[in-house]
């Protein structure tokens, strides 16, 4: 079953459409610009603070490597040299002390001590001693540093004095071999045992998120400093050959059915291979995107609410003219002459409706008026205002009005309605039957521009006007009647259509030519012989009033009559024609100075 809407319901619709699909379009692609933009901004500051904590790691890392220097100091290799004990213990304390008080970390450090491979030890802490066979060759911290000469070692270190200690939790050490300067043999070791309560301060001190943690793995991704113990069985369920197959960058990783963000660097020039990671879980960063989402939902539908609102009082506001000018023209079209409209504004619609009322006035005017003019001249005067309110000519356009209506097509609306009203406004004139030639090429431009939005590519047209004659003076209406004549005679009966072609130039110092050419199908030769025949007698044309087309004259007998009335009989029209070919009809008026 076919549902017929009305035409406010059909424009209702389609503006609907046409805005509910742009605005759902910006809006999404607006949340996604958002989302990915807060990814992306999210994703550079983990990033860098991943960057700045591993850069302060390595800087904790290179100031304490400055202690390792120590092994290379005179006093204590004389120590590690000399096997009758001929040394000063103060001495080297004070080599301690000046390294310390040079160190901004100093509380950190908890030993420092030196072990020779004459077993010999020099402690900070414990001073300097010997031990024993069996001790030195257990020692872990001797025997792994030792491993690699000149190579700087980290090792965990948990010996129970330390455990003992309140307030210390994990400790490394770290050192090097002392080597000979002259043979490059291993003399010694030099370590550091460092309290890594500094690494959980910075670590806790760098955010990512509001619930986002970091991390520091040794080299075999264990874990240097956690901030929960909780973690630990969650951390071992990473991917760390996605997480470290390069030296830093973010990967996305699904635990437990959550997804993370992770943002991992390996600090430069860090020899031991220590690695920084940090995490986040992916709802908390894009919370703000989620929130960009929620509030553009809500404004896409407060905006389509208010389309629909705006779209059906704005349909209303075109429909309800048309439907009224519509109206208005049948009843003219039936004959009645008191039909007027009362459109307020100052819009297209307004114009037309007063043209149309000017024009019903005037037209009842040329009526009362009829009898008291010349006879010929009277039957011309009203025939051409006859013409301006053709009935069928207004119905048709405003049939065409409301089928783009119907279509949504407002910008051709605006351009037909604008047409038909510079057409009726050129038509009136403010009375006056003499115009120049400039706005009467502009009436028959309007013509064509509405004729033209109901044939389509049926229908072509071109001018060809010389500037010059542009301010001549003619009688209004000559041009539309013959331009009509083309159209509705010659290329509407033609299969394919066809184009109209107007010309006006000086023909000579006195007089002007203005041709009007078709393509379509032309006249065949018994009626032309009796169209120029009408032309020469009108009367003719009342007598044959068996032959419709004669009767009509195509619209070009009033044409010529009038031009004869005013300005003499030795001017008016022209007519050629070839059948299947075409049509061309001249017009010959004076220049008037």
């Amino acid at each position: 079953m076919k549902i017929n809407f009305t035409i406010k319901i059909k424009l209702v619709i389609i503006f609907f459409i046409l805005t509910t699909v742009p605005i759902i379009v910006v809006g999404t692609f607006s949340y996604y610009q958002a989302k990915n933009t807060i990814s992306k901004l999210t994703i550079e500051s983990a990033m860098k603070t991943t960057e700045q904590l591993s850069s302060d790691v390595r800087s904790i890392f290179s100031e304490t490597e400055i202690f390792l220097e120590i092994g290379n100091h005179k006093s204590i290799r004389q120590v590690l040299f000399d096997k009758k004990n001929n040394y000063n213990y103060e001495n080297i304390q004070e080599i301690f002390k000046a390294y310390r008080n040079a160190y901004k970390h100093n509380e950190n450090i908890l030993d420092i001590y030196i072990i020779g491979k004459n077993r010999r030890v020099i402690s900070e802490k414990k001073g300097i001693y010997s031990l024993e066979q069996a001790q030195f060759e257990a020692n872990p911290i001797y025997n792994e540093i030792t491993k690699e000469s000149k190579k700087i070692m980290v090792l965990p270190n948990y010996t129970s004095e330390y455990l003992l200690c309140k307030n210390i939790g994990n400790i490394i050490s770290f050192g090097t071999t002392i080597n000979d300067t002259e043979t490059g043999e291993i003399l010694g070791i030099i370590a550091v045992d460092f309290d890594t309560s500094i690494f959980e301060k910075i670590c806790n001190k760098a955010t990512v998120g509001e619930s986002g943690k970091f991390y520091i793995l040794d080299k075999s991704n264990m874990l240097i400093f956690n901030p929960s113990k909780q973690y630990v069985d969650h951390v071992s369920d990473y991917k760390w050959y996605e997480i470290f197959n390069k030296k830093k960058g973010s990967t996305i990783q699904i635990l437990s059915g959550v997804k993370y963000l992770i943002v991992s660097d390996i600090p430069e020039n860090l020899a031991f291979g220590w690695r920084i990671f940090g995490e986040v879980p992916v709802s908390e960063i894009m919370k703000e995107a989620y929130n960009i989402k929620n509030l553009t939902m809500n404004m896409i539908e407060i905006c389509l609410l208010l389309s629909l609102i705006l779209f059906t009082f704005l349909t209303d506001i075109i429909t309800r003219p048309i439907i009224t000018l519509k109206n208005q023209m049948l009843s003219a079209e039936k004959g009645d002459l008191e039909a007027k409209v009362d459109f307020k504004g100052t819009n297209e619609f307004s114009d037309l409706g007063k043209s149309f009322n000017k024009m019903i006035k005037k037209i009842r005017i040329l009526i009362d008026n009829n009898n008291k003019e010349h006879e010929k001249l009277k039957k011309a005067e009203l025939n051409i205002m006859q013409a301006q309110i053709n009935p069928h000519f207004l119905y048709n356009s405003l049939d065409a009005i409301i089928w783009m209506a119907e279509g949504g097509d407002k910008e051709k609306i605006i351009d037909i309605v604008s047409a038909l009203s510079g057409f009726f406004r050129i038509s009136l004139s403010k009375g006056a039957d003499i115009i120049n030639l400039e706005r009467e090429i502009e009436h028959c431009k309007n013509y064509l521009i509405i004729q033209k939005m109901r044939y389509g590519e049926l229908l072509s047209y071109s001018f060809n006007i010389d500037k010059r004659i542009l301010s001549e003076k003619i009688i209004k209406i000559t041009l539309q009647p013959i331009v009509e004549n083309a159209i509705y005679h010659g290329i509407k009966n033609k299969k394919n259509g066809g184009s109209v072609k107007i010309s006006a130039f000086m023909k000579n110092e006195d007089e002007i030519e203005i041709v009007v050419e078709d393509n379509g199908i032309g006249i065949e030769e018994n009626k032309l012989l009796e169209i120029r025949k009408t032309l020469l007698k009108p009367e003719s044309m009342e007598e044959n009033e068996n032959n419709i087309n004669i009767q009509k004259g195509f619209g070009i007998n009033n044409v010529n009559e009038r031009i004869k009335l005013y300005f003499g009989e030795e001017y008016g029209l022209n007519i050629d024609s070839t059948w299947q070919e075409g049509t061309k009809v001249s017009i010959k008026i004076p220049m008037v100075r």
